[in-house]
Protein backbone atom coordinates (compact mmCIF):
# COMPACT_ATOMS: atom_id res chain seq x y z
CA UNK A 1 0.00 0.00 0.00
CA UNK A 2 2.86 2.37 0.74
CA UNK A 3 4.26 2.04 -2.75
CA UNK A 4 0.91 3.04 -4.23
CA UNK A 5 1.14 6.25 -2.22
CA UNK A 6 4.73 6.75 -3.34
CA UNK A 7 3.97 6.65 -7.07
CA UNK A 8 2.08 9.98 -7.26
CA UNK A 9 4.56 11.49 -4.82
CA UNK A 10 7.39 10.45 -7.13
CA UNK A 11 5.60 11.96 -10.12
CA UNK A 12 5.31 15.25 -8.21
CA UNK A 13 8.96 15.23 -7.17
CA UNK A 14 10.48 13.96 -10.44
CA UNK A 15 10.58 17.37 -12.18
CA UNK A 16 12.74 18.80 -9.37
CA UNK A 17 16.48 19.18 -9.85
CA UNK A 18 18.40 16.17 -8.53
CA UNK A 19 19.71 18.06 -5.50
CA UNK A 20 16.20 19.15 -4.49
CA UNK A 21 14.78 15.65 -5.00
CA UNK A 22 17.63 14.19 -2.92
CA UNK A 23 17.04 16.79 -0.20
CA UNK A 24 13.35 15.93 0.00
CA UNK A 25 14.26 12.24 0.05
CA UNK A 26 16.78 12.69 2.87
CA UNK A 27 14.25 14.70 4.86
CA UNK A 28 11.61 12.00 4.27
CA UNK A 29 14.02 9.32 5.49
CA UNK A 30 15.00 11.31 8.58
CA UNK A 31 11.42 12.15 9.53
CA UNK A 32 10.37 8.59 8.73
CA UNK A 33 12.97 7.06 11.06
CA UNK A 34 11.67 9.17 13.91
CA UNK A 35 7.96 8.78 13.09
CA UNK A 36 8.11 5.02 12.50
CA UNK A 37 10.08 4.50 15.70
CA UNK A 38 7.63 6.58 17.72
CA UNK A 39 4.65 4.80 16.15
CA UNK A 40 6.14 1.36 16.79
CA UNK A 41 6.77 2.24 20.44
CA UNK A 42 3.20 3.50 20.87
CA UNK A 43 1.75 0.43 19.16
CA UNK A 44 4.05 -1.89 21.07
CA UNK A 45 4.95 -3.73 17.87
CA UNK A 46 8.37 -3.51 16.25
CA UNK A 47 7.25 -3.68 12.61
CA UNK A 48 3.50 -3.08 12.49
CA UNK A 49 1.94 -3.71 9.07
CA UNK A 50 0.33 -0.27 9.11
CA UNK A 51 3.69 1.47 9.16
CA UNK A 52 4.51 1.83 5.47
CA UNK A 53 6.77 4.87 5.41
CA UNK A 54 9.74 2.62 4.62
CA UNK A 55 7.97 1.53 1.43
CA UNK A 56 7.37 5.15 0.42
CA UNK A 57 10.95 6.25 1.12
CA UNK A 58 12.34 3.08 -0.47
CA UNK A 59 10.42 3.62 -3.69
CA UNK A 60 11.51 7.25 -3.87
CA UNK A 61 15.12 6.13 -3.35
CA UNK A 62 14.82 3.41 -6.00
CA UNK A 63 13.45 5.98 -8.47
CA UNK A 64 16.03 8.67 -7.64
CA UNK A 65 17.78 8.62 -11.02
CA UNK A 66 14.89 7.29 -13.09
CA UNK A 67 12.91 9.30 -15.62
CA UNK A 68 9.21 9.56 -14.73
CA UNK A 69 8.02 7.36 -17.59
CA UNK A 70 5.21 4.85 -17.33
CA UNK A 71 7.63 1.98 -18.02
CA UNK A 72 10.01 3.12 -15.25
CA UNK A 73 7.22 3.63 -12.73
CA UNK A 74 5.75 0.20 -13.45
CA UNK A 75 9.18 -1.44 -13.30
CA UNK A 76 10.00 0.36 -10.05
CA UNK A 77 6.67 -0.64 -8.57
CA UNK A 78 6.99 -4.29 -9.59
CA UNK A 79 10.65 -4.67 -8.70
CA UNK A 80 10.54 -2.72 -5.47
Amino acid sequence: AGTLVAVPLFLLLAPLPLAAYAGVLLAAIAVGIWACGASARKLGVHDHGGIVWDEIAGFLLAMLLMAPTLANVVAGFLLF
